[in-house]
């Protein structure tokens, strides 16, 4: 742990040194604009790890779960998930369920979408211990609705519909996170928003429409969805630039202040971002003919986590600008500098760490179990001690399982979620088809 004064001092000293010589920071400068900058020397995968044979040795499961084959499950809390099972008709086609991940019971919490008299389905969940969010969409008239409200336990409160929208936008990334619910709303190409911005939105839990409010503006569209965690939501909107740059942004869900930020070189568009123990996690499913360290397909965290964020970094930079002064506030000249130092250093710290590339085409974001890094591996999970350079891999139960195990949780967790859905014959003759649900903790 670092002491807060020892921050405040790496912090000036490093916006001090951006401020005289931009030719010693790591990362690159374009305009106005800080880069993450890798090297390819600064950069390892599991291949420079070791390989555990026997994953029970430092993990283990907690609870299991036997769910409707077909379901789909999002965990991004301690203490329960989301889960949008399928349903045995036409319609309706999806009902949303709780799962407690201490116990590994789950029970059913809406049956039907609010909109069911009216031709709506649900097509997306997200939850927390605080509260729950979902997606409905009529397909035929292009509207699409957000509903929230507050969760007790696996009980939830009255449904209030938090946002409505027709086909202008297309159907939004969604999230819970400290007492808030978050979305995207992001334009639809073909739509009367073509040249609309993209914007970042949220709502306290259980509030009606007239509560959401904006927190960021983006030009274009964003690069991916919302990742959440705990206590915030990760997301890539572009950067306003005349190139296109992704800015990897880390949003507190109370504040609604942007925390942490990170450029990426132009033209690489992350398939998802996250925020976890070591900072900003993004990944890319292309190969780029530039970018050295980051170059390659995969997904990317730094070695260990920044000693500052850009909130941080921007108050000890508009304090260094007020000394001396008679003023106590900065003016919109001071503002400025303040933002575009801080920018450079959070990027020359994470363009200074080391990183680990998980070398596999990104399948879904990964996740914090403790401290190990996991993340979905073509049809396994895979868990990683970045320090320690160890991996380990885990297969579905029982043969048959198709696609494999997938990962559930996001985010920085003292647990993790993994699922399969096996449809199989045992040697006895029993039939199994279900959603076979595992609850881990770190030994």
């Amino acid at each position: 742990m670092v002491a807060a004064g020892a921050v405040t001092v790496g912090v000036g000293a490093l916006v001090g040194r951006n401020n005289a010589n931009d030719d010693e920071s790591p990362s690159t400068r374009s305009g106005d604009l800080s880069l993450l900058t890798v090297g390819a020397d600064a950069v390892f995968t599991t291949e420079d790890c070791e390989y555990i044979e026997n994953y029970e040795d430092v993990l283990r499961v907690r609870a299991n779960a036997s769910m409707p084959y077909g379901t789909m499950i999002w965990a991004t809390d301690n203490e329960v998930a989301a889960c949008l099972l399928p349903s045995d008709t036409s319609n309706p086609l999806t009902k949303v369920g709780l799962l407690s991940l201490s116990s590994g019971y789950f029970t059913t919490v809406l049956n039907q979408a609010v909109g069911a008299n009216e031709g709506f389905q649900i097509f997306d969940v997200r939850a927390s211990a605080q509260g729950i969010a979902w997606v409905e969409e009529n397909i035929l008239n292009n509207v699409w609705r957000i509903y929230h409200t507050t969760v007790d336990g696996l009980t939830i409160g009255e449904p209030q519909l938090a946002y409505e929208s027709d086909s202008q936008f297309i159907m939004p990334s969604i999230a819970v996170a400290g007492g808030h619910t978050f979305w995207q709303l992001v334009p639809n190409i073909s739509g009367r928003a073509n040249a609309y911005t993209s914007s970042l939105m949220r709502a306290p839990l259980a509030a009606n429409s007239d509560q959401a409010e904006t927190l960021l503006e983006a030009p274009g569209k964003m690069a991916c969805g919302l990742t959440a965690g705990p206590a915030g939501v990760a997301c890539a909107p572009r950067a306003q630039a005349s190139s296109t740059y992704y800015a990897l942004t880390y949003v507190d869900a109370e504040s609604g202040k942007v925390i942490d930020e990170l450029v990426l070189p132009a033209s690489m568009r992350p398939t998802d971002v996250s925020y976890g123990n070591t900072g900003f996690t993004f990944a890319f499913e292309s190969i780029y003919s530039f970018g050295d360290g980051i170059s390659n397909l995969g997904t990317y965290t730094p070695l260990e986590r920044p000693a500052y964020d850009l909130q941080t970094a921007y108050d000890d930079a508009a304090t260094g600008l007020l000394e001396g002064s008679r003023e106590d506030v900065l003016s919109e000249a001071q503002q400025e500098e303040a933002a575009q130092k801080s920018m450079q250093a959070v990027a020359d710290l994470y363009s200074s760490e080391q990183w680990f590339r998980f070398p596999r085409t990104p399948l879904a974001p990964p996740s914090w179990c403790g401290n190990w890094f996991m993340l979905r591996s073509t049809n396994v999970v895979a868990g990683v001690d970045l320090v320690g350079r160890r991996y380990f891999t885990i297969e579905a139960d029982g043969t048959g399982q198709g696609y494999g195990e997938f990962l559930a949780s996001q985010s920085s967790l003292d647990r993790a979620v993994t699922y399969a859905n096996v449809d199989y014959t045992t040697i006895e003759g029993e039939s199994v088809k279900e959603c076979a649900v595992r609850i881990w903790e770190a030994v």
